[in-house]
C-alpha cells in the first residue's frame, strides 16, 4: 500500500495550529523545530481523508496542522493501520508505536458534543 506526504508541520512554541514546512529534517526526537518532539513521541501523523471528513461533517478544522499532527499522510486506508506498523517517510522509517485521543488543546476544531474524538 502506498500512500503519500500531504503537509509536514511544527510549531517552535508549542501548541497548534502547527504551521507547514517546505522541507524537513526528521530526527529520533521528531522534526527539528517542533516544541513538542522527544523519543517517546517522535511526531503525530494524521490522515487527509480524515480531516476531510470530519468538515464534511461541519467541524471546523482549518487545515493540515490545526489538530497537532506533524505529518499528514493520504492515500492509506487509515483504518488498516496499528501499532507496529512501519511507514517510511522520505529516508526516515517510522514505526507507529501508540495511538492517541484528541486533547484539550485542540477542542476548538470540534462541535463540542464531539471533542473527544
Amino acid at each position: 500500500m502506498t500512500g503519500l506526504v500531504h503537509s509536514v508541520c511544527v510549531r517552535e512554541g508549542g501548541g497548534v495550529p502547527k504551521l507547514p514546512l517546505r522541507a524537513a529534517r526528521l530526527g529520533v526526537e521528531g522534526i527539528k523545530g517542533d516544541k513538542r518532539r522527544s523519543p517517546r513521541r517522535a511526531v503525530i501523523i494524521y490522515s487527509l481523508e480524515r480531516i476531510e471528513g470530519l468538515r464534511e461533517e461541519g467541524h471546523p478544522i482549518a487545515a493540515p496542522g490545526s489538530l497537532g499532527e506533524n505529518i499528514t499522510i493520504e492515500g492509506l486506508e487509515w483504518d488498516t493501520l496499528g501499532v507496529g506498523d512501519r511507514l517510511q517517510v522520505g529516508k526516515a522509517l517510522i514505526e507507529l508505536t501508540s495511538t492517541t485521543a484528541p486533547c484539550h488543546v485542540i477542542a476548538d476544531q470540534f462541535h463540542e458534543e464531539d471533542s473527544g474524538r
